[in-house]
């Protein structure tokens, strides 16, 4: 259970504040990313009567039914909302202070599915950060009318071809965490119970390392990937093992070939950039080799969308997103002004983005929104302010000396604050969790580094 609760005074008198609360019509004016609130149920509002919530949060729309759990005029309002993975309950109450009122709101929720309990920490934090920003809006718009701050210039938010794949990316990677721990796992656990395997014990690489479950997904499908094509008469008559097929062969991984293994990794532009470039890789002839290849291929790939900008942050980016299916190849309190969101991504971009949205979509009955002028905001929040510092991904590697030397890009910050990648190699492979360890600085070797410099 996660809950939070604050408290304000606000200037006007109690009876005024209850009404204004009690006004779903109101709701999206103060409650942060609410869309709508509405009253479902016949006759006047009350206690018992029915709710329907419609809000947008980290690009991604959601819908709750909810309740009123208690009606008292000008004391307390209560109400409880309900989805597929958490049940919330709302608490406003009023008490009258001197000429004004003291607002208490509090905020419980309980994670119901397994992604829901996984997202608990984060819940947390927005929960509190939510609560406080929502009352302060409340006071703001009561006292003073309007939440919107005076000022003579429009903000543009611009959503150019970098922030739309980097949103695309978040959003993907947010829905694909879901559908790997709460679908495709228990289909790996019975295609790999069948084959009578046990979980791979190799490094787990991308945003796997996240959770038990995803951990767990990523060592049963390193284990079914090592299997040749001769493994298939024992479980291709299984339901788990065709949707587990469907989703390693789906073109939003690239395209589908044969290289003679059970479930088939997919080759993206990238892939086949490092196969036809081997075995000089260099950073600047892959990103360029990706791109000619994703233009003259049509692909439509998280990767390949990468590709066609021919930025090498997007494509370590996306490419480390989808590391368990791409083929490895050897050798403030108020908001700002409303801001104007602008639609700036290339043309072709955005009709490829559709079919990697469209195909995804139908793969797992989720629903990304389409890349459009209309969903530039979705794909702002999604996209602008994403940390990618530090995400690693190992591309190929070389089994032509000893030890095996495994080729890797990495993600980092220049001396200017600019995100960059840089190409190595080594003996080991290197997961973003390592490297993002690597780059974080641990509390004795800062202590060591402030005293060798007080020494100096």
């Amino acid at each position: 259970m996660i809950q939070s609760e604050s408290a304000i005074h606000i200037s006007k008198p109690v009876g005024d504040v209850f009404e204004f609360v009690d006004d779903t019509s109101q709701a999206p004016r103060w409650l942060q990313d609410c869309v709508e609130v509405k009253q479902t149920s016949s006759g006047p509002k009350g206690l018992g009567s029915k709710l329907h919530y419609v809000h947008v949060q980290g690009g991604r729309r959601g819908e709750l039914d909810g309740e009123v759990t208690a009606y008292d005029k000008d004391r307390r309002l209560a109400m409880h909302y309900a989805d597929k993975m958490f049940d919330v309950a709302i608490d406003f109450r009023f008490t009258p202070a001197g000429e004004g009122t003291q607002v208490t709101h509090s905020c419980t929720i309980s994670p119901k599915s397994i992604m829901a309990k996984m997202m608990s920490p984060m819940v947390r934090s927005a929960n509190q950060k939510q609560v406080a920003a929502n009352l302060a809006r409340l006071k703001f718009v009561m006292e003073r009318g309007s939440i919107q701050l005076e000022t003579p210039t429009t903000l543009q938010h611009v959503v150019d071809n970098r922030v739309f794949l980097f949103g695309l990316d978040e959003l993907y990677r947010e829905a694909m965490k879901g559908n790997e721990a709460g679908e495709l796992l228990p289909c790996a656990r019975r295609v790999g119970g069948v084959l009578g395997l046990r979980p791979a014990q190799v490094p787990v690489e991308g945003y796997y390392s996240e959770h038990p479950h995803l951990e767990e997904y990523f060592r049963w499908m390193r284990a079914l990937q090592g299997l040749g094509r001769e493994k298939g008469p024992a479980v291709e008559h299984l339901a788990e093992f065709q949707r587990l097929h469907d989703v390693v062969t789906s073109p939003i991984f690239g395209f589908t070939h044969d290289p003679g293994k059970l479930l088939p990794p997919g080759r993206d532009s990238l892939s086949q950039a490092l196969f036809d470039e081997a075995p000089k890789w260099m950073l600047p002839r892959l990103v360029e080799a990706a791109a000619r290849i994703a233009e003259e291929r049509d692909d439509f790939s998280l990767v390949g969308l990468a590709a066609l900008v021919r930025d090498e942050v997007v494509l370590a980016a996306l490419r480390e997103s989808v590391v368990l299916y791409a083929e490895m190849v050897l050798g403030s309190a108020f908001r700002p002004p409303e801001p104007e969101y602008v639609w700036k991504v290339d043309e072709e971009l955005t009709r490829r983005g559709k079919k990697f949205v469209d195909t995804f979509n139908s793969l797992f009955q989720s629903h990304l929104p389409v890349p459009s002028p209309q969903a530039a905001k979705i794909y702002w929040d999604a996209g602008s302010h994403k940390s990618i510092r530090g995400r690693c991904v190992r591309l190929g590697y070389d089994d032509q000396v000893s030890p095996i030397l495994h080729y890797h890009w990495a993600i980092e910050v220049d001396r200017f604050g600019k995100y960059c990648v840089k190409e190595f190699w080594d003996e080991e492979i290197w997961t973003t969790a390592r490297y993002k360890a690597k780059l974080t600085p641990r509390p004795h070797l800062l202590a060591e580094r402030e005293a060798e410099e007080k020494a100096r």
